[in-house]
């Protein structure tokens, strides 16, 4: 089909233009294609046509992503330098400039598949690859198990208003993004496994973003506890689930890395050696596990911490919160909420997710008149009342390294053969005390 004269998909505050084609409509003229930025907030982006160049956002602010060394590069001149179809980028309209406004794209619009073959992946970089990409087409895309992706992780996440969004491509859902779908000229995230790394965004995925489109969040079939909390209208949320064909490190394609939101909000993660997770996927083994849980932000107050979900754990495995800084210990499968206040400075490591079968009590040092401490290459139980029970050391993902039956001795000497950071329970009865230790 053959359309005369120009044509102008257009775009407001109210929403954008959705136009999808099967690849045989020609339009004779010129096409502009508008995209809508709010002022004062960064959007990522991308050219919904091949051919645009970065005068399109004259008197805007706009940078692009450098993933070997985790900064970004401001766009100025030459004014005339293409922009990458599939390639996604920053954009902050300014007060001083142009306040809120339209952009203007002019070319030809995408309507085939885009592979993207040189996507960046340097070993050991702070964000060790993660590739800023976009919505190459004039209308929404659905990101799902239709996507050809090579040696990459199954998570895409979008920014929204400085909180940090995603979905897996089996429908797995990561704070509040329950869909997969992708506005036209957005930006978003993806990541390479290694420096063989492709994706193929599929022209099959295009949808109409402005039709009835309804989707529920995923139905799971694995254990997984989700954490959320609230700071200023902003929410965060981390998550924990246990996958048979997961391991306890760092699995590519399930695991999904903390992106740190806006500085007003909050900062929900789980913590391993290999950095902090957004969603952190273990084996299927979760009895006697502990999991460490990261809290920062900004503003100093009395905040909830709720497990929004939990399930698919067996009937006898209690999920418990430690609170490292009170030592107060939280049921959460009876009670889903903890109320806590956080000042600044505090350890960011202010949680552990405790799993297990046996009854929790934590408490104070004085009242079981023990002491856990490290020395070199030794983690050291006083016991002066002598009582039984067995001591666990755990590393800091949570993984028991070993066990020490406690027969009334009055000190237990138990050496490390690694050095940094270890969580030790001691459990006597239904009693249990866990400290944090270092060996150095």
């Amino acid at each position: 089909m053959s359309v005369a004269g120009n044509a102008l998909f257009v775009s407001d505050q109210n929403g954008m233009a959705s136009y999808l084609d099967n690849g045989t409509t020609t339009i004779f003229g010129t096409t502009t294609y508008q995209e809508y930025l709010t002022s004062q907030r960064w959007h990522l982006v991308s050219p919904p046509v091949s051919g645009a160049s970065i005068d399109v956002y004259y008197d805007i602010y706009l940078k692009e992503y450098n993933e070997p060394t985790d900064t970004w590069t401001y766009l100025v001149t030459p004014t005339t330098m293409p922009m990458n179809v599939g390639q996604g980028y920053a954009a902050w309209a300014s007060d001083d400039y142009t306040g809120s406004t339209t952009v203007n794209y002019r070319g030809s619009l995408t309507n085939s598949n885009i592979t993207l073959n040189s996507l960046d992946f340097t070993a050991g970089a702070a964000k060790e690859g993660f590739n800023l990409i976009g919505n190459p087409y004039p209308c929404a895309l659905d990101f799902n198990s239709n996507w050809s992706l090579t040696n990459m992780s199954g998570w895409m996440v979008i920014y929204d208003n400085g909180i940090y969004r995603g979905i897996s491509t089996d429908g797995t859902p990561y704070n509040g993004k329950t869909d997969g779908i992708i506005p036209p000229t957005q930006g978003f995230w993806v990541r390479a496994l290694n420096a063989s790394g492709s994706i193929t965004i599929p022209a099959s995925q295009r949808l109409h973003s402005n039709q009835v489109f309804y989707k529920e969040a995923k139905e799971f079939e694995f254990p997984i506890v989700r954490l959320e909390t609230e700071v200023n209208g902003y929410n965060d949320e981390t998550v924990v689930i246990f996958h048979p064909e997961s391991t306890i490190g760092f699995d590519g394609y399930y695991d999904l890395s903390k992106f740190e939101n806006v500085e007003e909000a909050p900062q929900l993660y789980t913590m391993t050696l290999g950095g902090n997770y957004a969603v952190n996927y273990y084996g299927s083994d979760y009895e006697d596990r502990i999991v460490p849980v990261g809290f920062k932000t900004l503003h100093d107050g009395l905040y909830i911490l709720e497990a929004s979900t939990i399930s698919n754990f067996d009937s006898e495995t209690g999920i418990y919160l430690e609170d490292l800084k009170t030592g107060t210990l939280t049921k959460l499968t009876d009670n889903p909420q903890y109320s806590f206040s956080y000042e600044s400075g505090d350890d960011e490591h202010r949680f552990n997710l405790h799993f297990t079968k046996s009854s929790l009590s934590i408490s104070s040092t004085q009242l079981y008149g023990m002491d856990i401490y490290a020395y070199q290459n030794t983690v050291y139980v006083k016991n002066p009342n002598l009582l039984d029970g067995y001591v666990v050391i755990y590393d800091v993902m949570g993984q028991a390294i070993t066990k020490t039956q406690m027969n009334k001795e009055e000190l237990i000497e138990i050496p490390v053969d690694r050095l940094g950071y270890y969580f030790v329970k001691v459990n006597s009865g239904e009693r249990t005390l866990t400290e944090k230790v270092f060996l150095k």
